[in-house]
């Protein structure tokens, strides 16, 4: 992760915080409050997250489960979502009846407009008695696809109409408007896709260039777009609060990058990392370990006395 946050991309530009965000949140951690598939039971044979220790969610609950948090077994957040993807596609096709889907797609930060080349209609031209009579009579032109959670949708699938015959979308669906504009072509439309993400990374490199140095603000939005686990923020004596900006702005910048560091530790390979940089994994896991049970059974212990003292006091 650190090689890939100081690899400068092709032209010399850096890589945003978005981007060390977003990479992180794809190798690492998957946000458990934006999956779609059940948390709270079995699925696809897998342990429920709310009791699964790969679930960060659950680091400071002792005896009860959670369902938010971040999943850091990547292998299986995959197979659950795939499951509940497949089995929300089977579902679509009873709706869709008599139309093949022709894939998935995720929505991006302008819109979804198609997917595997078919044309993404909107629930409006879905709805219209037109594209209706359209379908029924030429069904092979049309089909449905599955919109699949992302960041800047919604954090469940949904199922849409597409169109796979551009002639016809532009001559009886998406007709010239009143005022005499005529419907952008395919390719006018992937010019000025082309032109709108130039744009944006060209905004970008005048960002990077403009950051002339990294200030301490800077380093707290990279902390905080890192995502990081309670234990890095504990590591660097940062406690839970509401107000973790506020927080982070007391430490020096050398506990900020330190705990930047942290927050990027691949959790698959946690003890390799930390033994590069010389830590004694096998040691502190011992005697982690050791205290972590004498805790427990003190918990266990109190939670057991707990009945006896509200029997003691209803005797009173």
């Amino acid at each position: 992760m650190v090689e890939f946050a100081i690899t400068p991309k092709w032209g010399g530009v850096m890589r945003t915080i978005h981007e060390l965000a977003s990479e992180i949140e794809h190798r690492v951690e998957k946000d458990l409050a934006k999956a779609c598939f059940p948390k709270d039971r079995e699925y696809a044979g897998q342990l429920a997250c709310a009791a699964c220790p790969f679930n960060t969610g659950n680091q400071n609950v002792l005896f009860e489960g959670a369902t938010a948090g971040k999943c850091t077994n990547g292998g299986c957040f995959t197979k659950k979502t795939n499951l509940f993807l497949k089995e929300f596609k089977e579902k679509a096709a009873k709706q869709f009846d008599g139309l093949k889907c022709v894939g998935m797609g995720s929505e991006g930060w302008n819109g979804l407009r198609q997917i595997k080349g078919a044309v993404v209609l909107s629930v409006e031209e879905a709805k219209s008695a037109q594209v209706k009579a359209l379908v029924e009579k030429s069904p092979e032109k049309f089909g449905f696809a599955v919109v699949k959670p992302s960041i800047h949708g919604s954090k469940t699938p949904s199922a849409v109409l597409v169109c796979q015959d551009r002639e016809l979308l532009d001559k009886k669906i998406r007709k010239p408007a009143e005022n005499g504009e005529r419907p952008l072509t395919q390719e006018e439309r992937e010019r000025e896709q082309f032109f709108q993400d130039a744009e944006v990374r060209a905004l970008f490199a005048e960002g990077a260039k403009a950051v002339k140095s990294i200030k301490k603000r800077h380093l707290i939005d990279i902390v905080g777009a890192c995502n990081g686990c309670e234990a890095a923020y504990e590591a660097v004596g940062v406690p839970a609060s509401d107000d973790v900006k506020k927080a982070l702005a007391k430490l020096s910048e050398k506990d900020l990058l330190r705990l930047a560091w942290l927050c990027s530790v691949d959790a698959y390979n946690l003890d390799e990392e930390l033994a590069e940089v010389g830590v004694a994994v096998a040691r502190v896991r011992k005697e982690a370990r050791k205290a972590a049970l004498a805790e427990w059974e003190h918990a266990l212990k109190a939670k057991a006395a707990k009945p006896e003292e509200k029997e003691v006091a209803a005797t009173k």
